[in-house]
């Protein structure tokens, strides 16, 4: 049994990496074009694990089955970017960095406001499926980056996308009006190709063979499927003719 980690892009140019929890530790599928994979996504979930320092990651210890989310209480409380991810200041061992920034990110037709290192600032657009995006600030700290974005949020701008937006037709005008209406003089730089799905599902097979990965989403030219933190990659279970 595995649970979905995460889609990892380590470079704009490099294809993505589908990383799973396992009992035994993590394990990487590459998905590169053309891959078949007997999966299905369930509505089951299991622990991921926690970070215990900066870009490493310990399995739970028992592989824990949970309600929702993607960590059990016990390695959330262990994650050095629990209060980050809550909004609540810089991770632990990192405070007062002058090394974050702050960005805006065009998704589909919405626009959102986040935060990140500067070093990591690309990846962390890939693993959100940006179309076009701007940074805006840089040379923070990560309390004073909050506290920008915050202040952004405050003027109507949001911190977070649904995935069914990130399939939808990008117009690229709209990232640069909201910058010119905000104030700022910045450029603005797109980042991920079309998705090229109609319809996008949460569970169920894994869409196959792949043709597109945008951010956490996987396509296969016409369904493209949401790969969610936590959700459990089962076998694909045969159905019988009575379900169609």
């Amino acid at each position: 049994m595995k649970s979905i980690v995460k889609v990892v892009w380590s470079g704009r140019n490099e294809t993505p990496v589908l990383r799973v929890a396992t009992e035994d530790g993590y394990k990487d599928i590459v998905l590169e074009p053309g891959l078949e994979l007997d999966y299905e996504v369930m509505d089951e979930r299991r622990c991921v694990g926690y970070h215990s320092e900066r870009g490493k990651m310990e399995s739970c210890t028992d592989f824990r089955e949970i309600d929702s989310g993607d960590q059990c209480p016990e390695c959330r409380r262990k994650d050095i970017y629990t209060g980050w991810r809550t909004g609540n200041g810089a991770p632990d061992g990192m405070e007062g960095e002058a090394n974050y920034s702050v960005y805006l990110a065009q998704c589909g037709d919405h626009v959102k406001v986040g935060v990140a290192r500067t070093s990591r600032l690309e990846k962390r657009w890939l693993e959100q499926g940006a179309d076009y995006t701007s940074e805006i600030h840089s040379g923070l700290t990560a309390e004073d980056a909050l506290e920008k974005e915050k202040e952004l949020s405050g003027k109507g701008i949001t911190e977070r996308i649904r995935k069914e937006h990130k399939i939808k037709e990008t117009d690229s005008q709209l990232l640069e009006s909201k910058i010119e209406e905000l104030g700022y003089n910045v450029e603005t730089q797109k980042v991920s190709p079309k998705i090229n799905c109609r319809k996008l599902t949460r569970t169920g097979r894994f869409p196959t063979p792949v043709k597109h990965v945008k951010g956490q989403i996987v396509s296969n030219g016409s369904v493209g499927l949401a790969l969610t933190s936590g959700k459990v990659l089962g076998e694909r279970v045969q159905r019988g003719l009575e379900e169609y």
